[in-house]
């Protein structure tokens, strides 16, 4: 799946902050293995229900008697047994969450054996979600549709529910006659019962998990795309959709099929590519031969300005997938770098293939930058057995830092050995499952490199280098030494030192490069001295991001200065440039506007002024303002909007408002923008409500509204946003409402705060949220507020919430128990400082 959440644990957890636990999870033993699923679903889509029969085809493995199914919160379960070969006789039993079926003696390996499990599906809270108009919202679109990772086809899909188990698809599917049903496969017939439905037969040849099983159906509108080699595209949404903006969103899926088989040398692994848009789907999610998407990542013309590169790289991502994760499944939940960062690395790859190599760069910069932001809260291994649920582990370190892993094997064994070696991979284990080492072994085939201790390092083990580094240059001789140790040994965290090369580049006055290498083999440090025909003027680490590290190391405002101008590596301009703001001096400011004059890059520009937002300084600021009124790129006006958000000052309120009044760049642009005005006070209060009226592009200019209005500490504004977090609101920018709702009642005298509690958990209590983020921003809403009266509401709606969502609820709880904990530390050292004067007292000599 796209987009890896990031989960804080508890601080006492198995891996500190991030798992409670430290039993390790391994995948199921199959000695009875299911081999194919044929369904029979029949769908109520007004009544939210489904009435199910599942035939499980099973092979015997090893003599066995027992299987179990997962299926959670079915009703009038019912299993019978198919087949009967020797007189052998079936029971089961159901506890809500498990069918466990036990034959009366062990099944033989002579036979296959069939089961159905027949069952009713009413109202399921996670994995098939249903959408219908009621009272509050008489437009929502009419559909079903199922979003899974990692383990919730298990609340409607009788299945034994792991990435492992893997069969063929035979889907038979009624509903109304008028409503479009889409799933795995290619379709084989679609018949109308006479009864006002119609029941259509889809067939997956290839082997699929549960959690892969796709279906959605409704009111829906959809556009032909063409094909490649006769595997067709074809895009789905809601009724009411303009069906251009599904081209405009996945016009080049058909490019990125070509490019992805030309990568691999493997032809695309099934016999269509659908997409499908619908609103309840989180993130995207590469079911087989049907990806699905949540609406955020949906873009008309104006949107694609500043988000089709995101939603690009996303449509390479789960197209990827059909490679990584899809035909080549994974044993098991420990193993799933091996998809996502697979896909996630395949989206950089894209990038670099359609727009260049600076974007590439920049896409490794940004994965470095999220996975090192979330080892500040844990540090775990990328191959990891210990979690509280499997969904924790889709993180900032499964997609970004695993993908950062496999770019330095890429560079480690050269394109050409890595390549061939990832083609066999993908050859050997196509419509199989695979694990670390069959990958690592592979590489070792190809290169004759003994990759153990990198896996051990960088896979099973913790962290990454973490350098210090300090230089010195000796003008007489011309020399100048650089000097780099690692820091980030922890024994606590289990994070050692690593054994890597780290290319260090000297550009010397007459602008030629000496390029070193050091070597960390079991050391700490390492250190190098160059010898220069003349002075050095830039030193660059790390030219051509090669090594996953961080680095404390400042050489200097001129050196800076002339790599964030001259430098050919989007990562190294970057990082010059938030050194320089660091800095932070008048001379260092200077620096970044001189560059930023004929920086060619957008992301360059739009990262060096977030850097200098944190400056503070009237010429930080007036070099902002320079920057971003001359911009005219919609990606760096985003970059750069955001970061001026949360500056306060004339010079930057002035040029928000005039671009709030002649917008030049996208929707983001614009919403932040209008939160920004927020900061100013009531004097943008008509602005701000005005824009709050904006029934836009999935909200996203009536949420920056919200956001702006807020920060209003006033009880007539607590009011107006009370309105709008009320069933009516327009359901994308609900989510939007409510955090402002709570932003601004936190401000606001004790009966505000109150009163926006008791509305907050009555929308806790509500039936259909619409869109999941809905909920969500309600129990982070309550958070804010740390009152403590919500918190046996909070432990109450866990019921409407997968177990694997239970997190957000517990951080919510932790955070409102957290309130006094400051005051309570104060008072515990203060207790601590008595009882030693009191003990000095006691122990002093008593004056006679």
């Amino acid at each position: 799946m796209c987009l890896g959440h990031y989960f804080h644990g508890e601080e006492e957890a198995g891996i500190p902050g991030f798992s409670t636990t430290n039993q390790k999870s391994y995948a199921p033993s199959l000695q009875l293995q299911p081999v194919h699923l044929k369904g029979e679903f029949r769908f109520d889509l007004e009544k939210k229900t489904l009435v199910a029969d599942v035939t499980h085809t099973i092979r015997v493995n090893q003599p066995s008697r027992s299987i179990v199914f997962n299926g959670v919160g079915f009703f009038n379960v019912k299993v019978v047994a198919l087949d009967q070969f020797d007189g052998e006789t079936l029971s089961w039993s159901y506890d809500g969450k498990l069918i466990s079926i036990t034959w009366d003696k062990d099944l033989s390996r002579s036979h296959t054996y069939r089961v159905k499990i027949s069952y009713l599906v009413d109202h399921p809270f996670t994995g098939l979600e249903f959408s219908y108009p009621d009272e509050a919202y008489p437009n929502r679109p009419i559909f079903a549709g199922t979003d899974h990772e990692t383990e919730r086809a298990r609340h409607w899909l009788a299945s034994m529910d792991y990435p492992t188990v893997r069969t063929p698809l035979d889907l038979h599917i009624t509903s109304k006659e008028e409503y479009t049903i889409v799933t795995n496969g290619l379709l084989q017939s679609e018949k109308p019962n006479g009864d006002g439905t119609k029941t259509a037969h889809w067939k997956l040849e290839q082997p699929c998990p549960s959690y892969l099983v796709c279906i959605g159906i409704g009111n829906l509108v959809s556009i032909k795309d063409g094909e490649h080699n006769g595997i067709p595209f074809e895009y789905f949404a809601v009724k009411g959709t303009n069906t251009q903006d599904l081209i405009t969103s996945f016009g080049h899926t058909g490019e990125i099929m070509k490019f992805l088989e030309n990568l691999l040398k493997q032809p695309f692994p099934y016999p269509k590519y659908y997409q499908i848009v619908l609103p309840k789907i989180g993130g995207a999610m590469e079911n087989i031969s049907l990806t699905t998407w949540d609406p955020s990542f949906f873009c008309d013309k104006k949107y694609a300005q500043e988000m089709f590169i995101i939603t690009d790289q996303i449509n390479c991502h789960e197209m990827s997938h059909s490679y990584f994760g899809d035909a080549i499944g994974i044993r098991y939940f420990e193993h799933a770098w091996l998809k996502e960062s697979w896909a996630s690395y395949c989206q950089y790859l894209w990038m670099e293939h359609k727009r260049g190599s600076a974007d590439f760069e920049y896409c490794l910069f940004n994965a470095a930058r999220g996975y090192v932001t979330e080892c500040q809260t844990y540090v775990r291994p990328i191959v990891c057995r210990t979690y509280d649920s499997s969904w924790h582990l889709f993180d900032g370190h499964l997609y970004p830092g695993g993908a950062w892993r496999l770019h330095m094997l890429r560079m480690k064994l050269g394109n050409d050995v890595f390549w061939a070696a990832v083609q066999d991979y993908v050859k050997t284990y196509f419509h199989q499952t695979a694990e670390t080492d069959d990958f690592r072994k592979i590489l070792e085939k190809h290169s004759g490199m003994n990759l153990t201790q990198f896996f051990d390092q960088w896979l099973y083990g913790r962290g990454f280098p973490q350098l210090k580094g300090k230089h010195n240059y000796d003008e007489k001789t011309k020399e100048i030494s650089v000097e780099f140790q690692q820091t980030q040994v922890d024994a606590k965290l289990q994070v050692e030192l690593f054994n890597f090369q780290l290319e260090v580049e000297v550009i010397d006055e007459e602008n030629k490069s000496h390029v070193q290498v050091l070597n960390f083999n079991n050391s700490d440090k390492a250190s190098s001295t160059f010898k220069l025909n003349s002075a050095p003027v830039e030193i660059r680490v790390d030219p051509r991001q090669l090594v996953l590290f961080t680095m404390d190391f400042n050489p200097g405002e001129e050196f800076l200065g002339k790599t964030l101008k001259n430098s050919p590596n989007i990562a190294q301009r970057i990082r010059s440039a938030i050194k320089l703001a660091d800095i932070g001096t008048r001379s260092a400011v200077a620096k970044i506007s001189e560059a930023l004059v004929n920086e060619k890059f957008y992301a360059v520009r739009g990262e060096a002024i977030t850097a200098l937002a944190k400056v503070n300084t009237s010429y930080a600021i007036q070099a902002i303002v320079e920057v971003f009124e001359r911009e005219t790129e919609p990606m760096a006006l985003s970059l750069m909007t955001a970061a001026m958000k949360s500056i306060k000052h004339a010079a930057v309120e002035k040029s928000l408002r005039n671009f709030v009044e002649n917008p030049r760049g996208g929707y983001k642009s614009l919403a932040n923008a209008l939160e920004g005005l927020g900061k100013y006070g009531r004097k943008y209060e008509e602005i701000l409500k005005k824009s709050a009226e904006d029934m836009g592009w999935l909200g996203i200019v009536r949420g920056g509204a919200y956001r702006g209005l807020s920060q209003f500490r006033n009880s007539e504004i607590h009011e107006f946003l009370k309105q709008r977090v009320a069933p009516g609101e327009m359901e994308e920018s609900r989510p939007a409402a409510i955090a402002a709702f709570a932003e601004n009642a936190s401000w606001l005298e004790e009966r505000y705060k109150r009163d926006a509690v008791e509305v907050l958990c009555n929308i806790l209590a509500e039936d259909d949220y619409g869109v999941p983020r809905v909920l969500l921003a309600a129990i982070h809403a309550l958070a804010v507020l740390q009152d403590e009266n919500s918190i046996s509401k909070l432990k109450a709606v866990k019921v409407k919430l997968d177990p694997q969502d239970h997190i957000e609820v517990d951080q919510a709880i932790k955070s409102i128990n957290s309130k006094g904990e400051p005051l309570k530390k104060e008072i515990q050292t203060l207790r601590e400082k008595i009882e030693k004067l009191e003990l000095k007292l006691e122990e002093s000599p008593k004056k006679e």
